[in-house]
């Protein structure tokens, strides 16, 4: 027997609904095939239009069709219950696969990366996301075991046999994502894409109030099938396909990428804290204490690439590209810095040259012109403890 449900709970599902498609569909599924792309999220949190466009217009489609849904209990139940389930797998199918992505992101690679710059800096300089990231990433079993925590409930989610398992073993994961959004300053749009998850969570779990009862049953039977129309039949079956290629593509595409890296390892540079020791300007050894040639004193180089550099004066600038080499045929690296502020003076300019790694001695050997000047200079990796990811 159908039960009817509450009008509330038809305006939270078709609210629900409506955002998976409109800003979480857009940027998770159809994102990891051209890009994942912020947009949709800092359009709907964050712009002074969407931010107010996205709920208010939501809210009133969810008004206007939860009428159309209540009717439709009372004159055609079946035709309800068909659209109660349609509106269920759009919301489990989508926290499942946000859920699913972050698992095998933090599987791939970590995700939470300790950053070497601020391994080296006071505590008082870290930002929240380097103090999490050191909190979590310091020990690989602890993220292994927390993406396994994410990776199960979303995998049961998948199914109807074990979605109302998945949900219940979901509430503690995505609760955690949440407090941890919310009491750590991190993005705005990260933060709501987490509570929406959480709510989305809670209100599959309302949805069978009766299985509640007797979990063995939920393992053991399936929910009611969506519809023996045939029509409906065949677009529920490609929409699954569709789903289960926007989960494996993200999922192989993440393992080739990581695992061509880690078969080229040759061609990394040396992750680390690396301290400069020598300095040769135009072929003249430079007093590193008194000489007026500014220089990079610290080369912070980290296994996501956003590399730090730190000049002679406490000067910061940014740079991707140390991590691989410019040229496997020659070792040819670049060093092109990207100031945090670009109106102080006596910036460095762009370095093009080779490098040396020596792994006996932790040496990194710098060979190239800078601007007009040749440059060769050696650095020495800091003994600071290394937490990267196993693979």
């Amino acid at each position: 027997m159908k039960t009817q449900t509450s009008y509330l709970y038809k305006c939270l599902g078709i609210f629900l609904a409506l955002a998976c498609i409109f800003p979480l569909g857009i940027s998770y599924f159809l994102g990891n095939f051209i890009g994942f792309m912020d947009w949709p999220l800092d359009w709907a949190y964050k712009d002074r239009i969407g931010s107010i466009l996205f709920p208010i217009s939501y809210l009133i489609i969810s008004f206007i069709i939860s009428f159309k849904w209540k009717s439709l209990e009372h004159t055609n139940p079946p035709k309800a219950e068909i659209f109660k389930n349609i509106i269920i797998n759009i919301i489990r199918f989508t926290s499942a696969y946000i859920m699913f992505f972050y698992a095998v992101v933090k599987l791939t690679h970590k995700q939470m990366d300790v950053s070497y710059y601020y391994l080296d800096a006071p505590m008082r300089e870290a930002n929240p996301w380097a103090l999490m990231s050191y909190f979590y990433g310091r020990s690989n079993w602890q993220i292994l075991i927390i993406s396994l925590m994410e990776l199960i409930p979303s995998c049961l989610l998948m199914f109807r046999k074990t979605m109302l398992l998945g949900a219940i073993l979901m509430i503690p994961v995505a609760g955690n994502v949440v407090m941890i959004n919310a009491f750590n300053d991190f993005q705005y749009a990260t933060l709501l894409t987490s509570v929406l998850i959480f709510i989305m969570t809670i209100y599959i779990i309302i949805s069978y109030p009766d299985k509640l009862k007797i979990i063995w049953n939920i393992l053991s039977e399936k929910t009611s099938a969506i519809d023996s129309n045939q029509f409906t039949n065949k677009l529920f079956k490609a929409g699954k396909i569709l789903f289960w290629i926007c989960v494996i593509y993200p999922l192989a595409t993440r393992i080739y990428h990581k695992t061509k890296i880690n078969m080229n390892k040759d061609k990394k540079l040396s992750c680390g804290i690396f301290q400069i020791t020598e300095l040769k300007t135009n072929s003249v050894l430079q007093n590193l204490d008194v000489t007026n040639y500014n220089y990079w004193k610290k080369l912070y180089i980290e296994s996501d690439d956003w590399n730090t550099l730190k000049d002679k004066n406490n000067v910061e600038a940014n740079a991707t590209g140390l991590l691989y080499r410019e040229n496997a045929a020659n070792d040819s690296v670049k060093i092109n810095p990207i100031y945090q502020d670009s109106a102080k003076t006596n910036h460095i300019n762009n370095f093009t040259g080779t490098y040396f790694y020596n792994d006996k001695d932790s040496s990194l050997l710098l060979k190239g012109l800078q601007g007009e000047d040749s440059i060769e200079s050696i650095y020495k990796k800091l003994p600071i403890k290394d937490y990267s990811w196993w693979w």
